[in-house]
């Protein structure tokens, strides 16, 4: 490990021999005098906590941590001391929480530089968002505001997770943002307004739409970070187009950029380690008679869609 909470927080574990808080862990550390100068602050339990909870979500199969209960922490070679008690080595899963908007930057466009609506449906090509972006026609705005304001359109991901021709659906509700303009106690996408912090430097992530939609897939279906990472190199996960989506509230627009995401082989969802629940696989001849509790994008995708592989990536 190369971050100074996980180190700290692998040593103090090893001396005490016992799951801990993130508190405890800093209360002993600074006790001890083995807290490094440079973490010092307010509120580092705080800190340690999140950086924790980040390394169990995200490098489940590397992360020398584990959780034994809400907010105790562990480490995994522990599980096969003999002298440690049984009730330290099972392990908690914690649920994961919702994503709302707060102070972060979001990615949003300018309608006027946007194609007529009208006559499309709310369908944009593919090529013509490269073509904003590639000539700089976005900016980022802060979550709240960017709600609050009727002239700028927030960008998400809406990621389909295919198996060969067929698409899982879910029930959408303990994951989506309550900010989320897509209505709808079922969905076939997984996704989240596109932030700032998305960006990857190191690949042309499409100014974090790529990163996202990984992140978002990863989050939802406890998919390793590793594998999720993968994808984009070997071409699972591929954008297909756009489709503005109109909140049926506050009237504000939304582009949402689809992708497919194709099934590892080494990866097959499970509820019991997933954020999402309700699973289902649809496919040609497998489509529910009444689409009308999934949300607006995913009956228009069911409807429109023909699900097949050999028509995966052409729209017609």
């Amino acid at each position: 490990m190369t971050n100074a909470y996980l180190d700290l927080a692998e040593e103090v574990i090893t001396i005490q021999r016992m799951p801990l808080s993130a508190r405890e862990i800093m209360d002993y550390a600074f006790m001890a005098g083995i807290a490094p100068s440079h973490i010092f602050g307010v509120t580092p339990h705080k800190t340690l906590h999140a950086r924790l909870a980040v390394d169990i979500l995200n490098y489940p199969e590397t992360t020398q941590f584990f959780r034994t209960a809400p907010g105790r922490f562990f480490l995994k070679r522990f599980q096969a001391d003999t002298e440690i008690s049984s009730q330290h080595k099972k392990i908690y899963i914690a649920p994961q929480r919702r994503k709302e908007l707060k102070r972060d930057a979001v990615l949003v466009l300018e309608p006027s530089d946007l194609p007529p609506l009208e006559e499309s449906g709310g369908y944009i090509a593919l090529e013509e968002l490269y073509d904003l972006l590639g000539h700089g026609r976005y900016k980022y705005m802060q979550g709240r505001q960017a709600e609050k304001t009727s002239n700028v359109i927030p960008v998400h991901s809406f990621v389909l997770f295919k198996d060969g021709g067929n698409v899982l659906s879910y029930n959408s509700g303990r994951i989506h943002q309550k900010s989320d303009p897509l209505i709808g106690s079922r969905s076939i996408g997984f996704g989240s307004v596109v932030l700032q912090s998305d960006q990857d430097i190191l690949y042309n992530s499409l100014l974090g739409i790529i990163e996202n939609a990984i992140s978002e897939v990863a989050h939802a279906l406890g998919m390793p970070r590793e594998l999720a990472e993968k994808a984009r190199y070997d071409n699972e996960l591929r954008p297909r187009f756009c489709m503005v989506v109109e909140n049926n509230v506050s009237r504000q627009k939304h582009l949402f950029v689809i992708l497919d995401f194709q099934r590892p082989s080494q990866f097959q969802p499970d509820e019991h380690s997933s954020s999402a629940a309700g699973f289902g696989w649809m496919g040609p001849g497998r489509l529910p008679n009444d689409i009308s509790n999934y949300d607006e994008l995913s009956q228009y995708m069911l409807q429109r869609e023909p699900l097949d592989p050999r028509s995966a990536y052409h729209w017609a």
